[in-house]
């Protein structure tokens, strides 16, 4: 099943591929598959230590967020990434994760990190409200139509993950410099 919220009405959002990117076992069979290019759900569960129901589960989370493509051959499925093209984001973010897996010391912490800071709505609300401007706490809670309770704890999400600073009285949107955070935020923006 696909699910149905973008605004061209087609494909997954970023916030939900996120929250799925948002698993440390996700990641490493993902990591797995970067530096290995195809492998069986089998080869992939003892790779990483989980069971192939487990590993089968998730590969099957990742494929339906348009970042690996899945290939039957009798019994054995085998995944790869791929990014499906009708996924406006799906080729970025795999390009992105690709290079972040690559280069990173510790790319299961990196893109565990800035996937949580993505992985809710109200995060992309706030994200979108400070492109461009700069607001008060009060003003981002009007803009935004979110409790001040709550819009705190979201702020503290995107502080400690870098993404903004408090200058002034008015709290400030900062680009990342990195890029799968980049690309994360460009989505969002783009009201993915």
């Amino acid at each position: 099943m696909q699910e149905i919220h973008s605004p061209s009405g087609k494909g997954p959002s970023i916030w939900r591929t996120c929250r799925v990117l948002a698993n440390c076992n996700r990641l490493r069979l993902y990591r797995h598959l970067v530096l290995n290019q195809t492998a069986s759900v089998t080869e992939l569960a003892a790779a990483v230590g989980l069971s192939a129901s487990l590993a089968s589960n998730y590969l099957r989370s990742l494929n339906a967020r348009g970042l690996l493509h899945a290939t039957r051959r009798g019994v054995r499925v085998e995944y790869r990434i791929q990014a499906d093209p009708a996924v406006p984001f799906a080729p970025d973010l795999s390009r992105t994760l690709a290079v972040t897996f690559r280069q990173e010391s510790d790319p299961v912490t990196f893109v565990y990190r800035h996937a949580t800071a993505f992985g809710h709505p109200r995060r992309q609300t706030i994200l979108k409200a400070l492109s461009g401007r700069e607001l008060s706490l009060e003003g981002l809670a009007r803009t935004t139509a979110i409790p001040l309770k709550s819009l705190n704890v979201h702020l503290i999400k995107l502080r400690t993950r870098g993404y903004l600073r408090t200058a002034g009285g008015k709290i400030h949107l900062i680009p990342p410099s990195a890029p799968l955070p980049a690309v994360l935020l460009q989505w969002t923006l783009k009201g993915f």
